[in-house]
């Protein structure tokens, strides 16, 4: 898809069920759901038989993004839910999970990830 295409379904609402598989690719529990997209498990049940809001579908495009690259630059996805779990110097000392609140944060994250790829640190 393109980046227009991609901006266009995410103003017309992803399905709610990319809440769940973004979250399932480096989130552990429902707790750690609710506090990613700042929702409660009552409000995750509703969404999952409609269409996400703007907002909670780009945090769960940049969680699927962030944690597609680093389970191929790791190698498996458990290496890279690790990963985005684990503060890293070169983010400031942060996890990348605490990055991907924002755009900004999730391309460092990437930028980061990509250095990897290239061997610089990690």
């Amino acid at each position: 898809m393109s980046s227009l295409e991609v901006h266009s379904r995410l103003v017309e609402g992803l399905a709610g069920v990319a809440l769940l598989v973004s979250s399932a690719m480096f989130l552990t529990n429902m707790s750690e759901v609710e506090d990613y997209f700042g929702i409660t498990f009552k409000t995750i049940k509703v969404r999952l038989e409609g269409s996400l809001d703007a907002a909670a579908g780009e945090k769960a495009m940049r969680a699927a993004r962030a944690t597609m690259t680093a389970a191929e630059v790791l190698g498996s996805y458990d290496a890279a839910r690790e990963y985005m779990h684990t503060r890293n110097f070169a983010l400031g000392g942060a996890t990348p999970a605490d990055l991907l609140e924002t755009a900004e944060g999730e391309r460092m994250v990437l930028d980061e990830l990509h250095a990897q790829a290239e061997s610089g640190p990690l």
